[in-house]
């Protein structure tokens, strides 16, 4: 006898988003592309012409405390709370734009804020300053924002929040 569930198991945490400084790794190939994923919801996808030679990626979740600082009305929605992805290796560059999928947490986005102004940020080490990127596909049933990108960095999915009443500039 098989037992069959009522309904389908629910992932922990580290199922979905992999556990804190795991990396999943996996090789992408100048014809055929590739995938890489980190537990179920973490994703970088690219497509044929992306590298010119077979390179190995990996995607490492990382905790709040290794995360840049934010910008001023920044709020950092990546799930698991306050998580960020580090893509690597650091500093790969891509000839063609790759996809990179990143969750959020609902729960995280303030009062006001709809799904649909989350963008996936990424850290430019060199200007010392979040930059969002191209926004591909909001998925509300996953909980997940796909962008694209031609390099790999630091990550997180973030909305901005400009104050009610701004001061004198």
């Amino acid at each position: 006898l098989t037992e069959a569930s009522a309904s389908a198991p629910t992932l922990s945490d580290g199922q979905r988003f992999g556990q804190e400084n795991q990396t999943g790794w996996g090789t992408i190939d100048p014809d055929a592309g590739g995938k890489v994923m980190l537990g179920t919801d973490v994703s970088f996808e690219a497509g044929e012409g992306a590298v010119g030679k077979r390179t190995s990626v990996g995607i490492t979740r990382k905790g709040p405390e290794t995360i840049p600082p934010l910008e001023v009305g920044m709020v950092n929605v990546t799930a698991p709370a306050n998580g960020a992805y580090r893509f690597l290796p650091k500093g790969q560059k891509f000839a063609k734009p790759v996809r990179v999928g990143l969750p959020y947490d609902p729960s995280l986005l303030p009062e006001g804020i709809a799904p649909e102004e989350i963008q996936t940020w990424f850290y430019d080490e060199a200007a010392e300053q979040w930059t969002a990127l191209p926004r591909v596909e909001l998925q509300r049933a996953t909980s997940r924002v796909v962008s694209e990108t031609t390099h790999f960095t630091f990550m997180i999915n973030a909305v901005l929040v400009l104050p009610e009443h701004p001061g004198p500039s």
